[in-house]
């Protein structure tokens, strides 16, 4: 019976150290950017236009 739980024991431990995998999804796109706090001019149109903050992703401004 001594040996038995021991042996349970130990099992337990032994399996309890195990490192268990993660899966990290990956990432597909690159991160948007956000550009704020300056003189940002945009120009979407003929004349330009000053903004608080413009967000960038994948080298376009949506």
């Amino acid at each position: 019976m001594k040996y038995t739980l021991f042996a349970l024991l130990s099992l337990l431990f032994v399996m309890s150290c195990k490192q268990k995998q993660q899966n990290a999804p990956a990432m597909s796109e690159a991160p948007a950017q956000l550009f704020y706090n300056g003189e940002i001019i945009i120009m979407q149109s003929d004349n330009p236009q000053y903004v608080e903050a413009v967000v960038e992703q994948d080298g376009k401004i949506p």
